[in-house]
């Protein structure tokens, strides 16, 4: 979608604004977009032509969400759009479901909640049904649903202020004054709320390097890894270099990081924050695979940071088509590829160094069970990280050195953090 904004830059923000929203929230609410053709359609979404499938969809999303949008002007542009894509035929197929939504918008038959629990959260948040089972097996059904209503919601942007060249408080000021308002970000102290995102990228205290855009628990990851000036780190998965310029913030010049991924374009991303945010001479960026023992680095860093590749359930809210792509074997394919990776990076961890694992899924194969691989199977010491978190994300498991966020119940995507302590050597086999 960016690429066809940006190959039509004349379009007016406001038109841009609107494409963006209309294709957005038609991919977020496809199963329940296709659940409510079923109802009107005589035709199944399975036996509809993609294309006027993919209309009946769009059509419909905007007469529900889009209120600026008046119903009729939504069913004959439809209508007009059936016939310049060639399917005159159609037409009368296309209106008659169209209006028929709009006259029982208010009566569409969905799952029971009592007696179909699953079903009625997999149509009504859009997320497909194996999903929806794994979830409540590992959450419940009541904090399940929470957590897909949230990935609904709109999601919060949060930045990090560049502490290395301004203050929080400087931020803000200079972000107000180019119509961008802020407010203090719950649970680090030098984030911000934003209110007005779709400024970010244009103002000049992006270009100027002052702030990085990521998730707070991107932010929580860095903090928690207690890493101190002087120190040697290495940021396995990098790209695209928030947490490598989190890093270099702390270390304020000092130490080393090494900043790793597996292509030149992910490389390439984290070298443009790298410089937009004005960090140098402590730095050094390499393509390389996470996966490859590299014998040289073996026991050579004072903090290995880990975020490894995962099914990202807990972003789900702002990357709308990630739940459609993961089929039920992924996870446990996703699980053993981050074991691989952290029975080799975890040699690198200095004795008396630390291994900061985390992901941006909710999945407890990915979280959990890996916590306990690594703790039982490389052994390593899981360490408190209940002294560097507020109050109020204090909780059993911070004392043994884990966190999992939830959307929906801390106000953050999903994430999950563990940090351990090397007390020995670890060979990569």
């Amino acid at each position: 979608l960016k690429d066809v904004l940006d190959k039509h830059s004349s379009l007016e923000k406001r038109e841009r604004l609107y494409i963006d929203r209309l294709v957005s929230g038609t991919i977020e609410r496809k199963l329940e977009l296709d659940h409510i053709i079923k109802c009107f359609s005589s035709v199944g979404p399975k036996k509809i032509k993609p294309v006027i499938l993919m209309l009946l969809r769009q059509s419909i999303y905007e007469i529900l969400y889009m209120d600026g949008v008046p119903e009729r002007a939504s069913v004959n542009e439809a209508v007009k759009l059936c016939s310049l894509m060639g399917y005159e035929g159609l037409k009368g197929y296309v209106n008659g479901v169209l209006r028929a939504v709009c006259r029982n918008k208010d009566a569409i038959k969905w799952p029971d909640p009592e007696k179909e629990p699953l079903d009625h959260l997999s149509v009504k948040y859009s997320v497909p049904l194996h999903i929806v089972k794994r979830l409540t097996d590992q959450q419940g059904l009541k904090t399940t649903e929470r957590i897909l209503k949230a990935q609904l919601d709109s999601r919060p942007v949060f930045i990090r202020t560049n502490e290395s060249r301004v203050s929080k408080d400087e931020l803000k000021e200079l972000l107000m004054k180019e119509g961008i308002e802020t407010e203090d970000a719950p649970y680090v102290s030098s984030a911000l709320l934003v209110k007005q995102p779709e400024l970010l990228i244009e103002s000049r205290a992006f270009m100027e390097g002052l702030f990085g855009i990521s998730d707070i628990g991107a932010m929580l990851a860095v903090i928690l890894a207690g890493i101190e000036e002087g120190d040697r780190v290495l940021d396995v998965c990098a790209a695209p270099g928030g947490k490598t310029c989190h890093v270099l913030d702390i270390l304020r010049g000092s130490g080393e990081v090494v900043a790793r991924d597996i292509s030149e374009d992910k490389v390439r991303l984290i070298n443009e924050n790298i410089k937009r945010q004005g960090f140098g001479g402590n730095i050094t960026t390499e393509v390389y695979d996470a996966l490859t023992f590299s014998e040289k680095d073996e026991n050579g860093f004072d903090v290995v940071i880990a975020d490894l590749p995962c099914s990202g359930l807990g972003v789900m809210g702002r990357k709308k088509d990630i739940k459609y792509r993961l089929m039920e074997e992924d996870f446990e394919a996703l699980a053993l590829l981050q074991r691989r990776i952290l029975k080799t990076v975890s040699a690198y961890v200095k004795p008396g160094g630390t291994l900061l694992y985390s992901t941006c899924t909710i999945d407890r194969a990915e979280n959990q069970d890996n916590y306990d691989y690594i703790k039982n199977e490389l052994s390593l010491s899981p360490e408190s990280i209940k002294e560097l978190l507020p109050g109020e994300l204090s909780e059993e498991s911070t004392e043994e050195g884990s966190i999992a966020l939830l959307p929906g119940i801390h106000l953050s995507d999903g994430f999950f953090i563990a940090r351990f302590r090397k007390t020995g050597d670890i060979k990569c086999m």
